[in-house]
């Protein structure tokens, strides 16, 4: 944690980070307390299985556990790993944004991917999940 005066100059920093299991966060006000969403950590190299995630907190500084919420599955347009939430609270429910990763032993047309040498192509597309409020 960095703590800095009403000019922001800096007066202490923390070695200790408020959580260890966040990337790629966003932080949503819901009634008394905060709703991190972020990216979870995944297996191997290229974002492969990472997921997306949850955290709460009434002050800011101490988060619960994280949840996982988005995973990928076997066969679907995020196969290989979610990441990037971007979250949009509505009157009954959030919706989440992410990237959703999809990986191709060959380049499928004109679509935009990422070479992985002789192991293929990785591909980035929009996902969309829907819920009620955590």
């Amino acid at each position: 944690m960095i703590v800095m005066d009403d000019s922001l100059n800096l007066i202490e920093i923390s070695d200790k980070p408020l959580t260890d299991l966040a990337n790629i966060i966003e932080v949503q006000r819901n009634g008394d307390r905060l709703v991190l969403f972020s990216t979870l950590p995944g297996e191997g190299e290229a974002h492969r299985r990472e997921r997306i995630g949850y955290q709460t907190s009434r002050d800011g500084r101490s988060w619960s556990r994280p949840k996982a919420v988005v995973s990928s599955l076997p066969a679907g347009f995020d196969s290989w790993g979610c990441m990037s939430p971007t979250v949009v609270q509505e009157a009954d429910r959030w919706v989440l944004f992410y990237t959703a990763l999809d990986h191709s032993r060959e380049r499928p047309g004109e679509r935009w991917g990422m070479p992985m040498g002789r192991d293929g192509w990785l591909f980035g597309t929009l996902g969309r999940a829907e819920s009620i409020a955590p």
